[in-house]
């Protein structure tokens, strides 16, 4: 039987943007064939699938669960392969002898996706449901965002959402009646950064104020031998220690998976005390946000990966000796090796699917050594980058077509977090809205006079494949990236 394959130059590579695809299409006919042409789709889609919520019936039925159905394609790029440059274009076909033959191509990968300019063909806007033996169509959606192309994605739930990156050849027959050979490639992608703003000493922070309660110290054990001598690793009876402690990015905060984390943690003392404050545990956590849109269905998936703990932390806590209203920065080295999985996709937004994030800071604090560990939770909204930088002249190029960002200097920082009301060391933080103020200054956007550049392909036109040390990422994608929903075997003639 007649079959048609790819085979890429470098399967296992993550492609990212300029980057040129480069393989070989392998056309096996048992007979010979009349073919019109051969054709290489570089192909990205997403798609999302959410069940239309259930209507309240008065007659005890349970009503059927229908589901909406999304899908755009952002990116179709074609390279035809046969008839060879030269042979017009020919009705009846030409005739190819039976046997292997090989068609190599190569396709460079834009920048900006281009949904709304390619429509889904039938075969695209259908899925099954095998379990279920359900069919699933897609309707018409004029709903299109055209950004840097956003990175594959796999993993929701039950496949309610995915975005993926494919090469399609397409052996087109010329007789109607004859069904065309087709294959797929399915191949993972990860987007270059957008450009970054100037650098700049604003930090984002969150912020709680804390305060010990005196009578619920331990008193320190009394000895022959410890007369005038004074142990720091006590709780110490005396004033409560109060203080505010502050965790910081820098603004805004952008992190990148496998880079250390830039995270700093401060303490200033607001009553004099003489008590000494350790820091006993550390836990990072990513929350992601993945919203997920069909037509007039919305849902947003949760997400936790926590990627840093310790909890065998003696780091003191500023100075007992520090002037009151001084801050004083935490030894950073207990958190030096954290950072983010290669697994963790880039901040997104495409037409029915978007990725915000969150860092969640958990920090365990004692009064001495000896005292009861109390966790003080933050949480701060942050951005993930991919780490693979632009080359400079496409980041220039970008740049002195916004005729440059400039930072608008009324704007220092940002306040993320909550100030919280001091609590016991025995009942923790309270975490009730009630005892949080959120910071209601201009939102971080504000923070520059003009909109920040945006790389356009007409830029790239002549700039080549992109080459540093974070080409090396692997993100990984689940098992159901790499297959097709429909068997692309022969197939109709669209």
């Amino acid at each position: 039987m007649s079959n048609v394959r790819i085979i890429l130059e470098k399967p296992s590579l993550v492609y990212t943007n300029l980057d040129v695809i480069r393989g070989r299409v392998i056309v096996d006919l048992e007979y010979e064939e009349s073919i019109s042409s051969i054709t290489v789709k570089l192909e990205g889609a997403s798609r999302s699938r959410l069940f239309i919520p259930k209507p309240e019936t008065d007659s005890g039925l349970d009503p059927i669960h229908k589901t909406e159905v999304e899908f755009h394609k952002f990116l179709y790029v074609v390279d035809t392969v046969f008839p060879p440059p030269g042979l017009p274009p020919k009705g009846s076909g030409y005739t190819v002898k039976p046997g292997e033959h090989e068609y190599p191509f190569s396709i460079k990968v834009p920048i900006k996706s281009a949904c709304g300019t390619a429509s889904a063909g039938i075969r695209d806007r259908l899925s099954f449901d095998l379990q279920k033996g359900a069919v699933d169509f897609a309707k018409e959606s004029t709903n299109h965002h055209n950004d840097i192309l956003p990175p594959s994605l796999s993993g929701i739930l039950n496949d309610d959402a995915w975005i993926r990156y494919y090469l399609k050849v397409t052996v087109n027959f010329p007789k109607f009646y004859k069904p065309n050979l087709r294959a797929m490639e399915f191949f993972v992608f990860l987007p270059i950064e957008p450009p970054r703003p100037p650098f700049t000493k604003a930090e984002t922070f969150a912020k709680r104020d804390y305060a010990f309660r005196s009578e619920l110290m331990p008193k320190p054990k009394k000895s022959l031998f410890s007369f005038g001598h004074k142990d720091k690793h006590a709780a110490v009876v005396g004033p409560a220690p109060k203080f505010g402690i502050e965790v910081r990015l820098p603004s805004p905060p952008i992190l990148v998976p496998r880079d250390p984390l830039p995270l700093r943690i401060l303490v200033q003392k607001q009553v004099p005390y003489n008590a000494s404050i350790f820091i006993r545990s550390l836990q990072l956590c990513l929350v992601s946000y993945t919203q997920i849109r069909a037509h007039s269905c919305n849902r947003t998936d949760v997400t936790k990966t926590p990627f840093f703990s310790r909890v065998d932390l003696k780091q003191p806590v500023g100075d007992e000796e520090a002037s009151v209203g001084v801050e004083t920065e935490v030894d950073p080295s207990a958190w030096a090796a954290a950072s983010l999985p290669d697994t963790i996709a880039p901040t997104f937004t495409t037409c029915n699917i978007s990725r915000r994030y969150e860092l969640e800071v958990s920090v365990g604090i004692s009064n001495g050594l000896l005292g009861g560990i109390d966790t003080i939770p933050f949480t701060l909204p942050v951005e993930v980058y991919s780490g693979i930088i632009p080359p400079p002249e496409l980041i220039r190029a970008a740049t002195t077509a916004a005729n440059s960002l400039k930072p608008n200097p009324s704007v220092r920082r940002m306040q993320t977090g909550m100030v919280s009301t001091p609590t016991s060391p025995i009942s923790g933080p309270s975490l009730s809205r009630a005892n949080t103020a959120p910071f209601t200054n201009k939102p971080e956007e504000s923070q520059y006079e003009s909109a920040p550049p945006t790389y356009e392909d007409a830029m790239a036109a002549e700039i080549g494949p992109i080459d540093g040390p974070s080409r090396d990422r692997t993100f990984p994608q689940s098992g159901a990236y790499f297959t097709a929903e429909v068997e692309p075997g022969r197939g109709g003639k669209n």
